[in-house]
């Protein structure tokens, strides 16, 4: 409803539902938009300027691995912080036909069309 955007939006809420899929596999696609003080997409309005800092330094490590382990650092910091806990994680079923094949689910569940092909 509009009230409960309005409220969620303020931050006039002590508990809300929300969602949240990856556009793509990286932590930081979770981590910068949920808990960045700068969001506009954290609900939980939670501020750290610790973990701000952390965020802007691991986006610019070019080595995977390296970026890995400073954004599980980041997590852990965020983790003992619970600015949110997940209640509910749900899972999506999908089936196609013996003909199709090459399917290739993306992490955000959805399928990629581009990939897919049909078989007579």
């Amino acid at each position: 409803s509009t009230e409960r955007y309005r409220r969620t939006d303020s931050g006039s809420f002590q508990m809300a539902v929300m969602g949240w899929t990856n556009d793509y596999p990286s932590l930081d696609n979770t981590l910068s938009p949920l808990f960045s003080s700068t969001s506009g997409d954290n609900p939980s309005q939670y501020a750290n300027k610790a973990v701000d800092a952390a965020l802007a330094s691991a986006r610019a490590i070019s080595d995977d691995q390296s970026r890995i382990a400073s954004l599980q650092a980041i997590n852990k910091v965020i983790a003992e912080d619970c600015p949110s806990a997940p209640l509910l994680y749900g899972s999506l079923l999908q089936a196609w036909d013996k003909r199709v094949t090459s399917v290739y689910v993306r992490p955000d569940t959805r399928i990629d069309m581009l990939r897919v092909t049909l078989v007579s």
